[in-house]
């Protein structure tokens, strides 16, 4: 493979992983940042939200900032919400879960063609801010454009394209908008979020379920809540403008004048979930195999559908399970480590994977008298008792972390297929015994 193929492959990779982890977009600056007003009742300051789209890294929307100058006929977007791949140290910063984006701006009409390739909805409201207000948010931002400024540490939950925005308007107003929300509670949690947002993406919302440890699972409040774009947007057209002293402005609200720029349809969510796919995928084929195994004379069909189940399952368990396990000792995001589906999911799983190819491509089971069957008989035993004190745990609510769809779902197809394909040789005749 040429260096340049590897790259490829290798940004691929990444970029995947990336999508798991937080919206992106990897476009960049189109412009120079046009000069400093000098009359800031010239300004005009419009908040930009999309909507969720198709492709997974937007399924929770954007948030752009678009200020026109009518003095020097500028009109830029400006938003944070890129990242750079030639960045130095970039991939062994991201291998650590360390994320940095950048902020970006370019003319206003390549955010609305954007907008238009990607196919998402998206609406425009005119912020009405004081003068002072408007200077306020203008010189914060190009604060913010300086060279030693543009780029930041990305934390999804906290610090985002979202959340930049609105502690941005926060600032102007004063902290109103975060005293106003900070203590009202949504009764909704960082991980209700995802699900909800990757609803039409089923194996994204059972990935990202998985991956995250017990910290998602804090209840928001409403300030919390406007990590994510549309509850941002939901949230200030719900808050009145204020005059220079923080006063209400009688009839007058932060954002007026909508205009939805794009409209398209919303994203269908399927019939099944994620979890529901993988009973599916591996569930079926293991339910399968017992019965071809132990009721008809078609052994080798069983033998190689035991196989599949244990092909998918054990990739993506084991996946799983170095993910979580290398996240927990190398990574630095907070989301990640300590994360309890461990129980579950092991990097040994993968072992798993190498047992469902051998069994699949040959259409005979291993000697149970060889090493790598005793391994997995082990193996199987270990995880048996495992998913025993992980189920106990569950019922006895003294997990932190919400694991109730991994516990329902997981931890009965776990057992259906790794624990019967270890015992299901003994079930057939002398004829069928095991290869050596």
């Amino acid at each position: 493979m040429s260096e340049n193929n590897l790259k490829m492959v290798l940004r691929r990779i990444i970029l995947g992983v990336l999508i798991i982890m937080a919206p992106i977009s990897d476009r960049a600056s189109a412009s120079e940042l046009p000069p400093l007003p000098t009359d800031f009742s010239q300004i005009e300051i419009f908040l930009a939200t999309r909507d969720i789209g198709a492709p997974v890294y937007s399924k929770y929307g954007h948030t752009i900032v678009r200020i026109v100058d009518h003095q020097n006929g500028s009109d830029i977007g400006y938003n944070w919400g890129t990242f750079d791949f030639t960045t130095p140290d970039f991939l062994p910063q991201f291998l650590k879960g360390i994320l940095i984006y950048r902020m970006s701006f370019g003319p206003w009409s390549d955010e609305v063609e954007y907008t238009i390739e990607d196919r998402q909805s998206m609406w425009l409201e005119k912020v009405n801010l004081t003068t002072k207000q408007k200077e306020n948010v203008v010189r914060h931002i190009y604060t913010l454009a300086l060279p030693e400024n543009m780029s930041y540490r990305y934390y999804f939950f906290y610090d985002n394209c979202s959340t930049r925005v609105r502690d941005l308007f926060d600032g102007a107003l004063g902290g109103k908008i975060k005293i106003d929300t900070i203590g009202l509670m949504t009764g909704k949690s960082y991980r209700d979020r995802v699900i909800q947002h990757n609803a039409s993406a089923p194996i994204f919302a059972m990935g990202q379920d998985v991956i995250l440890n017990r910290e998602p699972d804090t209840e928001m409040s409403e300030w919390d809540d406007m990590f994510i774009p549309l509850y941002l947007r939901d949230y200030l057209l719900r808050t009145p403008a204020v005059d220079d002293d923080g006063k209400q402005i009688p009839g007058q609200m932060l954002l007026s004048d909508t205009q939805q720029l794009a409209n398209f349809a919303k994203q269908e969510i399927p019939a099944i979930n994620g979890y529901a796919i993988f009973w599916i995928l591996a569930g079926l084929p293991s339910l399968a195999a017992a019965f071809f195994i132990r009721y008809t004379s078609h052994t080798k069909l069983g033998i190689r559908l035991a196989g599949f189940s244990n092909i998918v399952l054990g990739a993506i368990w084991g996946l799983f399970g170095i993910f979580m396990a290398l996240s927990w000792a190398f990574g630095s995001h907070t989301v990640l480590p300590h994360n309890a589906n461990l129980w579950l999911m092991w990097p040994t799983d993968i072992l798993y994977f190498v047992f469902g190819l051998a069994i699949f491509f040959r259409g005979q089971w291993l000697s149970p008298s060889g090493r790598f069957w005793k391994l997995l008989v082990l193996l199987t035993r270990a995880h048996l008792v495992c998913i025993v004190i992980f189920v106990t745990i569950f019922l006895g609510k003294l997990f932190h972390q919400d694991v109730s769809r991994v516990v329902l779902w997981f931890a009965p197809l776990t057992i259906i297929v790794f624990w019967p394909c270890i015992y299901a040789w003994k079930w057939m005749s002398p004829q069928e015994s095991p290869i050596a």
